[in-house]
């Protein structure tokens, strides 16, 4: 079907050359001339499109770039470059978190970890290396070691669902994060309080949003993340705008929210820092924070995602129409 658009989105970061070139001998650029069979190319921020630019510049000599245009002309084509930051349903996790056994389940946790002036904190991720899990476990043990008065004020509930168990590098990362919250709790814990909360399990999306909405922080570390929807979906269950979002720098959402706290999961001074200002933050500030950026995602739902994407691409066939005769 030679005058068929095809167009791709691409969900994960798309890397700089330098860090593209580690592949194999010519598997980059057969990546790369086989991802330009595309009519158009969809990325989640700016950075990954002109990240895609660079490389294709750098392996694919023949094609002429146009980065004020976001576009490539190779092979006698046309190629669309363009950013379209993907969301969620945020009415439905508004729904969710509101409902009553969503309510029940805020009020469950609450008495439980957040009474008294006590804080809770979430991490919601599938097992996966990209997550920074490690790095967040161990931020979380420094809190602790080096802010004492933050133990049996501030609990932390992880939820980690399995992922890919079947592969080794999977099981021993779930081998090194049972181990590591068992040796946090083991070090920290007293009669009536231990420090990490594990769920290694599934969990449904209405436990999740009842998890979201109790929470006071939400923690997201990752190394590597194209956009992190976990990060929009505590924010659309934050509806009493209590929460605070910590946010890595190297997730997409981290370019398109404005009002989480960044910090680098590389950095263990500064991760640490930063789950500390996120809770000594005042209430006044976190109601700011969050309504500016509950504000931000009403704006942006995945129906707003697709219908810029399919309008974009109906906009590239109506300016084929003339020369090819393609409705």
């Amino acid at each position: 079907v030679p005058d068929a658009l095809i167009h791709q989105f691409w969900h994960i970061p798309f890397p700089p050359p330098d860090i593209l070139r580690l592949l194999p001998t010519g598997v980059d650029e057969c990546l790369l001339r086989g991802l330009l069979g595309n009519d158009l190319i969809e990325f989640h921020t700016e950075r990954y499109a002109l990240n895609f630019l660079g490389c294709v510049a750098e392996l694919v000599p023949e094609a002429e770039i146009d980065a004020d245009t976001l576009s490539i002309h190779y092979d006698g084509r046309r190629i669309d470059v363009a950013v379209f930051p993907i969301s969620i349903d945020v009415e439905r996790y508004e729904q969710l978190a509101s409902a009553p056994e969503s309510t029940a389940l805020v009020e469950r946790l609450r008495a439980r970890y957040a009474s008294n002036g006590q804080r809770l904190g979430l991490g919601v991720d599938r097992v996966d290396y990209t997550k920074g899990i490690p790095e967040r476990l161990r931020a979380l043990r420094e809190l602790w070691e080096r802010h004492p008065e933050m133990r049996e004020t501030f609990t932390f509930l992880l939820v980690a669902t399995p992922s890919r168990s079947e592969l080794p590098a999977y099981r021993a990362l779930e081998v090194e994060l049972v181990a590591a919250v068992i040796e946090i709790n083991e070090r920290f814990k007293t009669e009536k309080w231990h420090p990490i909360v594990l769920i290694h399990e599934n969990v449904s999306a209405d436990m999740l949003a009842g998890a979201y909405r109790a929470a006071d922080l939400c923690l997201i570390s990752s190394l590597q993340d194209g956009m992190n929807l976990v990060a929009k979906e505590f924010i659309a269950c934050q509806t009493e705008e209590r929460g605070v979002l910590v946010l890595s720098r190297f997730a997409g959402a981290s370019e398109e929210i404005d009002g989480a706290v960044l910090i680098n999961p590389f950095n263990l001074d500064g991760f640490v820092e930063g789950i500390r200002r996120a809770l000594h933050m005042s209430e006044g500030e976190r109601r700011v924070r969050m309504h500016r950026m509950r504000r931000q995602l009403h704006e942006r739902t995945i129906f707003d995602w697709l219908f810029a994407v399919l309008t974009r691409a109906q906009d590239i066939i109506s300016e084929r129409e003339p020369e090819s005769g393609v409705a």
